[in-house]
């Protein structure tokens, strides 16, 4: 699901792409989210067994979006250099991955993409905000 074309929120008013009941939609196969749209937060899916480069991705030059409380069971690909999440860098900043559920990741489960690196970057470019990791811990 390509999501281009889609009018920009605006501070304090993001467009909320969510399912109409939490985690009601299962992404699987290759399903992608590819965001190219300011101030849009995409929420409460869930992907399973989506084994594609990426699961969802925000495109270069797009900023304050933010990816939440999705779950992504067994995604991934693992010949793919690409991750679950991909945040690209390029004229982007502002953007969140907070609060998602990995479990069993076939590949690297966030990548941060640059196609140029700066030499003064700033901290700023993309917020990384607690990622929740699926696998479970024995005391």
């Amino acid at each position: 699901m390509a999501v281009d074309g889609l009018k920009s929120g605006v501070l304090g008013k993001p467009i909320v792409i969510r399912p109409e009941t939490l985690h009601g939609v299962k992404f699987t196969g290759g399903s992608r989210i590819s965001l190219k749209a300011n101030y849009v937060e995409v929420r409460e899916f869930t992907f399973e067994n989506n084994l594609v480069g990426y699961n969802i991705e925000v495109q270069d030059g797009f900023h304050h979006n933010r990816i939440t409380q999705n779950y992504f069971v067994g995604c991934g690909n693992k010949s793919s250099p690409g991750g679950i999440v991909i945040l690209a860098s390029e004229g982007a900043n502002h953007n969140r991955v907070d609060h998602n559920f990995l479990d069993q990741s076939q590949s690297k489960s966030l990548v941060l993409a640059a196609s140029k690196l700066r030499k003064a970057w700033s901290r700023t470019t993309t917020e990384w905000i607690t990622m929740f990791s699926g696998y479970a811990c024995d005391d």
